[in-house]
Parts: C-alpha cells; sequence; structure tokens
C-alpha cells in the first residue's frame, strides 16, 4: 500500500486494458479501510492523482472478499453492487476482475477491467485477466521475497556486528574454522598473537606454522591437536601446552576445543580457544 508506480505493474495494467479493449483498467490493493491503485490506466484525472478510494466505492473488495474472479454486465441490475451507481464518480457500468493472491493464497485485491456501458465479458475476457491477475500476483509474490532476504541480510549483518563486538571484547584467544581447517573467525587476540614476522595476514597459515609441545618437550600428533579432535567431534577439556611460533620465544597456552555443528547436528568444523598462561606457569613454579 502506498508504494510509488512502477512500469512492471503498469505494463501489465495497460495490457489488461488493450487485451479487452476496455477504456480502464486498475490494479487495486485492499485494507480493511480503502482500496489503493498500485496501478492505473485511463483513470479520470481526479482519481488519477489520489490513487486511492474508501472501500464503499470498491468493488474490488468483493472480488477480495470472494477470492474468486467476478464478472458484472450491468451494476445497476446487480444487488451485489448497484448500490454503488450512487456512490461511483467514474461512470462505471459493467466490471471485470480478477483476484491478486500472495504466496500462502490470501487475496490481497484484484485486477480488473471497467467500462462506461453495460457489456457481457467473454470466456476469453475472464481468462486473459485471470492470467495477468497471475502474473501480477506472481511479482507482488516475488517483491515480498526481496524484501524477506533484504530483512535477513540485515539480521545477519547485525549479527556478524555483534558477534565481532563480542569476540573483540574477549582476551582469550579464538580461532574457528571450517571443516578443511580454513580459518572462519578470529579475534583479535589471535591476530595480534599470530600475525607478526612470517605468520603473514592469512588466518589459516596461522595454523599450518603453529607447532604444539606437551609438558615433557614431546610434540603433539596431528591426532592430538585439540582443533583437530574437535573437527572430529570431541569436544576438548582445557589443557596445557607449550605453543611455538616461527620468529616468537614459545609461549605456554590453555588450548580447549569444540565441535561448530549444524541445525542437523552435523560437525562442519571446530573452534578453539587459547589462554596464555606463561606468567602463571612462573608464578606457579616460583611458590
Amino acid at each position: 500500500m502506498d508504494s510509488a508506480p512502477e512500469a512492471r505493474f503498469d505494463r501489465l495494467t495497460r495490457l489488461a486494458a488493450r487485451a479487452l479493449n476496455a477504456p480502464i483498467a486498475l490494479l487495486s490493493l485492499i485494507d480493511d479501510q480503502r482500496q489503493f491503485f498500485k496501478s492505473q490506466f485511463g483513470l479520470p484525472e481526479a482519481l488519477r492523482g489520489k490513487r486511492e478510494t474508501p472501500l464503499s466505492h470498491s468493488i474490488c473488495k468483493q472480488v477480495v472478499e470472494s477470492g474468486r474472479s467476478l464478472s458484472i454486465t450491468d451494476i445497476r441490475c446487480d444487488d451485489r453492487v448497484r448500490y454503488l451507481v450512487e456512490v461511483d464518480d467514474t461512470g462505471v457500468q459493467a466490471y471485470l476482475g480478477a483476484p491478486l493472491v500472495a504466496s500462502g493464497g490470501e487475496p490481497l485485491g484484484a485486477l480488473c477491467a471497467v467500462e462506461a456501458e453495460p457489456r457481457v465479458w467473454s470466456y476469453d475476457d475472464v481468462a486473459i485477466l485471470t492470467d495477468l491477475a497471475a502474473a501480477a500476483s506472481a511479482e507482488i509474490q516475488l517483491r515480498a521475497v526481496m524484501r524477506q532476504l533484504e530483512d535477513a541480510r540485515a539480521a545477519l549483518g547485525a549479527k556478524a556486528e555483534m558477534l565481532q563486538a563480542v569476540l573483540a571484547s574477549i582476551d582469550d584467544i579464538v580461532i574457528a574454522t571450517d571443516a578443511d581447517f580454513q580459518v572462519t573467525v578470529y579475534n583479535e587476540a589471535a591476530r595480534a598473537a599470530f600475525q607478526r614476522g612470517p605468520m603473514g595476514p592469512d588466518p589459516s597459515a596461522w595454523l599450518r606454522e603453529i607447532q604444539l609441545y606437551h609438558e615433557g618437550g614431546a610434540a603433539l600428533t596431528r591426532d592430538e591437536i585439540p582443533l583437530v579432535r574437535a573437527a572430529a567431534g570431541e569436544r576438548v577439556r582445557p589443557v596445557e601446552l607449550e605453543v611455538h611460533v616461527a620468529g616468537q620465544p614459545p609461549r605456554w597456552h590453555s588450548i580447549s576445543a569444540s565441535p561448530v555443528r549444524d541445525a542437523a547436528g552435523q560437525v562442519i568444523g571446530a573452534v578453539t580457544v587459547g589462554r596464555d598462561v606463561t606468567e602463571l606457569r612462573a608464578l606457579r613454579a616460583r611458590s
């Protein structure tokens, strides 16, 4: 409702008028108070600028209420709408309308053609208008889907900003990867710890350059690495490991890891958290 005219809808009303050889064609959207002309062809100047009428002037509401096409040969002789002869200022005498529907089947309005004289609408007239109304409905449904996608994209963007803000506030190192161990998420603490010297700016390269060692000095095998274990579905409790990064002195980290699962419960990656405990271990050793 109340949206600006659009060429795609204007082409449909113009085509409806020409195909049916009718002077006026309208694409009307109906709410509980009025009908709004989303598109119009051949309306008198007084209504063309206003683009709406109250429901008391609307035959299209009959289409919305029934959810079916409506064919009227002479409004003056039809009990359903002949009261409109007194209130209508368009000089309409004959009407043909087909419903516009949402994706769930709810009627939204009507595509209609009108005449200033009585007219018997043919089967082909009804079929043509019904097909054009279906095309208009598809366009409306497409617009609704596009709006939903835009809303979803905006919501995801807001969530992504929140995630970045949360990660930035965490002092521990946080790194998440996909199933191929390509880094998908990391925080500032990880960047500060690993994006130095030969490590470079590629966060996925950090994992290839890091070497982990047990308490006794033995290097972890690949299957012992917390991130690898998490990617296999295991939840790894914090364990203190010596971390060697090229060009930096070794540091001790308390490292944990968890699998990342999709909605179906399938593991699609892993996340690891590391806390530098080098000073804490030195303090424990002195006490």
